[in-house]
């Protein structure tokens, strides 16, 4: 069964029929056909457009209504918030307790590390050509038993040679003279008994006084013979002890062409190389003891007199690692120049990378006591005056201090005995004034 038409439908159901009857032949219901159908159409274009617009008349009104609602409710809101506000007007902070804590004066420079002994080896004598260097940089060498280098040995080979003849020379001279000695010393024992015998033969008539002071002159001049011949042996022996000087000498002059390491420690630098002329004072070596390090630093003049070697202490840090030892030299003048002076701790056995020619932090005691303490941040400068604000009954309370030494985050506060045990505002404390209503948050614990 077709569903029912009404009387748009009707025309549309109508409009075939009446085709077909100007199809047989009826021209005039064809042309009247066609105007009804043109005429349909318009009806139809203006009831679909009627239906769009109609739609987006419906979403406008709806947007309208959506905005003005939000703005209603943010009004009523913002009135809320406005009538509540005076009720709920407080400063968020943090607090911490004012305690009694250990205070450390201390002083903080930079200083640098350094090998405790360090010694630059030159050639020994006079010097010169290197003919072999026997260590490199970074070698481990031991006092008096490690060779460095040695300089060229021609001359002093040539020095030893001769000082050698010439010691020879003067053993032969002096046993020469030593031998003229005895056998003067054997003429004197002889003509002394000539001259005994002829004394007596005088006595007796045997012989004439002439005979007999010749005998008397001979060993006269024997003797006289003899001394000087003892001032000979006296003159070869200074000779020989003279010449055996020079060989001594020579043998060490031999041997100071191999220099031996003085100080056990290790090769930092070489200055030459093989080949090189070297003169008496030019270094070829340099050796570092690095077992152990000494930290050196200039303090400021006004601590001098309490800086005291072997009592103060001092922490060299690099890092986040550090060692604690104490002040081992104190400079017995202070430079009139720049008015500081030098101190120095020693490290032994240091920790790797503690090693010479490293920059560090050196922290000096000066003093140590216990005061009363409060966080840093919670000191402020109000009107040039330092304060402090301490919660009472949830207002802020300004309370005027004097700060002393500052520590680990910490001002001692000067004279604040009463105040142990009070809440100091240490955030939110820029917001605050005298008086003001503050809610604590929470309490910093350090």
């Amino acid at each position: 069964m077709a569903p029912p038409l009404d009387g748009e439908g009707l025309r549309f159901a109508a409009a075939p029929h009446m085709a077909a009857r100007v199809s047989r032949g009826d021209g005039r219901h064809r042309k009247a056909s066609r105007e009804e159908s043109k005429f349909v159409n318009r009806r139809r274009g203006m009831t679909v457009r009627t239906k769009c617009w109609l739609v987006v008349v419906l979403f406008c009104i709806a947007g309208g209504v959506l905005l003005l609602g939000e703005r209603a409710i943010a009004a009523r809101d913002k009135k809320a918030e406005i009538d509540v506000a005076p009720a709920e007007q407080s400063i968020p902070v943090l607090v911490s307790t004012i305690a009694e804590r250990a205070f450390y004066e201390r002083i903080q420079v930079q200083g640098n590390l350094k090998a405790a002994e360090s010694v630059q080896v030159p050639p020994r004598g006079s010097g010169g050509v290197l003919e072999n260097i026997f260590v490199n940089k970074g070698d481990v060498v031991t006092k008096g038993k490690t060779v460095l280098f040695q300089v060229e040995d021609v001359r002093a080979e040539q020095n030893l040679e001769i000082a050698q003849q010439q010691l020879n020379g003067a053993k032969l001279q002096q046993g020469e003279q030593e031998i003229s000695l005895q056998r003067a010393k054997a003429e004197q024992a002889k003509a002394k008994k000539d001259m005994e015998r002829y004394r007596t033969l005088y006595e007796k008539g045997g012989v004439s006084l002439s005979q007999y002071e010749d005998t008397v002159l001979r060993h006269t001049l024997i003797t006289a013979e003899i001394k000087a011949i003892q001032q000979m042996v006296r003159i070869a022996k200074e000779s020989v002890r003279q010449a055996e000087s020079r060989v001594t000498i020579a043998k060490k002059d031999m041997s100071d062409t191999k220099v031996e390491a003085p100080l056990t420690g290790v090769v930092t630098q070489r200055f030459l190389d093989p080949g090189a002329l070297a003169g008496p004072s030019a270094p070829v070596i340099q050796i570092e003891d690095l077992s152990t390090i000494k930290a050196t630093c200039f303090l400021p003049y006004q601590v001098y007199e309490r800086i005291q070697p072997g009592i103060t202490s001092m922490r060299i840090s690099m890092g986040d690692r550090h060692v604690d030892g104490l002040v081992s030299y104190k400079s017995p003048t202070i430079d009139p120049q720049l008015r500081t002076f030098e101190v120095e701790s020693l490290l032994r056995e240091p920790p790797e990378g503690f090693t010479a020619g490293a920059m560090v932090q050196a922290d000096i005691l000066l003093s140590s006591k216990r005061g009363v303490a409060v966080l840093r941040p919670a000191v402020q400068k109000r009107q040039g005056q330092d304060v402090i604000f301490i919660v009472e009954d949830g207002k802020a309370k300004a309370v005027p201090v004097t700060t002393g030494i500052e520590w680990d985050g910490y001002y001692e506060l000067l004279d604040a005995r009463p105040l142990i045990g009070s809440e100091a505002i240490s955030e939110g404390q820029t917001l605050v004034d005298d008086g003001s209503t503050v809610r604590i948050r929470s309490q910093q614990v350090r």
